[in-house]
């Protein structure tokens, strides 16, 4: 794409590569490990940050619309329709 930033990870892996490897890619160019996990106090504090880094990079972010936090005391969650 011309003007967009070559995003060296993008491209390096296929069908074919060991997924091992293919995680130590990404692992590498995301530069997320343990140690900087540990910073956060929640998962979902270090979760945020790591979006935050792939973005930064240049990968699509999705995030799933699911509720991941309980209200305390209550294990289901009411599904409100909204619109027509």
């Amino acid at each position: 794409m011309s003007g967009q930033p070559v995003l060296a990870f993008v491209g390096s892996v296929n069908t074919r590569t060991n997924p091992i490897d293919a995680a130590a890619r990404l692992h590498a160019a995301l530069a997320f490990d343990g140690d900087e996990r540990r910073d956060y106090r929640t998962w979902t504090e270090a979760l945020r940050r790591f979006i935050d880094q792939a973005d930064t990079l240049g990968a699509l972010v999705m995030v799933s619309g699911v509720v991941l936090k309980f209200d305390a005391g209550r294990r289901h969650r009411a599904l409100v329709q909204s619109g027509g």
